[in-house]
């Protein structure tokens, strides 16, 4: 009883010390309308996870980065770290290796673009992050955390994963067979009258979720909204009882999310080291077949509303205001 104990203090603390350390970055396309001189950019900001977790009465207001008020940015939980404007490409992808924020591909001119930019989050590597783009002849001089190759050949829309200290290049595509034939365990209601032009989700640690989700609305106050989830399950693992010799199927309760429970669940005959992304919160385990086994083997499914905030962009002092402003990812560091 005192080493579980010990166990579950300890597993608090470690939660706690997260709450303090981390954040959940926000990324985003804004496209302008001066059709005279393109302009695109990708913006990142972040809220640390105390801050969103907490449910304080201090506003959550983020202000464009042409038209902020210092003012009211200071006060704001959300804050910005980065951008990146000019004629950039359409279809640009972020993605996350170790502590360094990715941008890259693209589509320019109906081609493909091989470029990508750095945004290294980590305050003791780079105490004012900016997006360094690579790789060129400044490469050469690069810090390491920069020197990450150019695509072999231009992608539009790439999906990043960092898989197993290997930063992973995925392509879309269709397929006219059904790959996997998944059941939803849980339907979630957003606000009345609030529509999800575009939306994304962070694994928060702990069986926490994050969903993002912005409504373009009117341009001069654009809402989004953060929505957290606490979820738990109870997991079915179908393989016999080979030291009873019944041959019954037997039970292992798990409480978090689904990566955790099979990399430590040692009843399920596929259990085993799972890798994956630990930013985006989605592994693929350690067989191809993780995710369609893990939802197939959940008995009981329970989700507990954390809370629900919502904050604005607010382009009232814009000279021109975005075209197809839309959330790209959120990522945890």
């Amino acid at each position: 009883m005192e080493a579980m104990e010990a166990e579950r203090r300890n597993g608090e603390a470690m939660q706690a010390d997260r709450l303090r350390n981390m954040s959940l970055y926000i990324c985003t396309l804004e496209d302008y309308t001066d059709w005279k001189c393109p302009n695109s950019r990708y913006r990142i900001q972040a809220i640390k996870l105390s801050d969103l977790l907490s449910y304080s009465s201090t506003p959550i207001t983020v202000f464009s980065s042409k038209s902020r008020s210092k003012s009211k940015v200071s006060n704001s939980l959300v804050r910005d770290v980065a951008f990146v404007e000019g004629d950039l490409p359409w279809h640009m992808s972020f993605g996350v290796f170790g502590s360094r924020i990715l941008l890259a591909g693209g589509c320019k001119s109906d081609r493909g673009t091989t470029g990508i930019y750095v945004l290294e989050t980590d305050p003791t590597v780079e105490p004012r992050p900016k997006f360094i783009k690579g790789p060129g002849k400044q490469q050469r001089k690069a810090k390491p955390q920069y020197a990450i190759p150019k695509f072999n050949g231009g992608k539009s829309s790439p999906f990043m994963v960092e898989w197993n200290h290997i930063l992973v290049y995925l392509m879309i595509v269709s397929t006219e067979s059904e790959i996997y034939s998944i059941e939803p365990l849980a339907e979630i209601s957003v606000p009345y009258g609030f529509k999800a032009d575009s939306y994304s989700c962070a694994d928060l640690g702990g069986g926490a979720i994050c969903f993002v989700l912005m409504n373009l609305g009117e341009y001069v106050k654009m809402p989004v909204l953060f929505m957290t989830f606490q979820f738990s399950f109870l997991k079915y693992a179908a393989s016999s009882d080979s030291s009873s010799g019944s041959g019954s199927p037997h039970f292992s309760s798990s409480t978090g999310s689904p990566r955790n429970s099979s990399s430590s669940s040692s009843d399920s005959p596929h259990s085993g080291s799972s890798s994956g992304n630990p930013h985006s919160g989605g592994s693929t385990g350690s067989d191809p077949d993780f995710l369609c086994r893990v939802l197939s083997d959940i008995r009981s499914f329970t989700v507990k509303s954390l809370g629900c905030r919502i904050f604005e962009y607010n382009w009232s002092e814009e000279s021109s205001h975005p075209l197809y402003p839309e959330l790209l990812a959120c990522f945890v560091l």
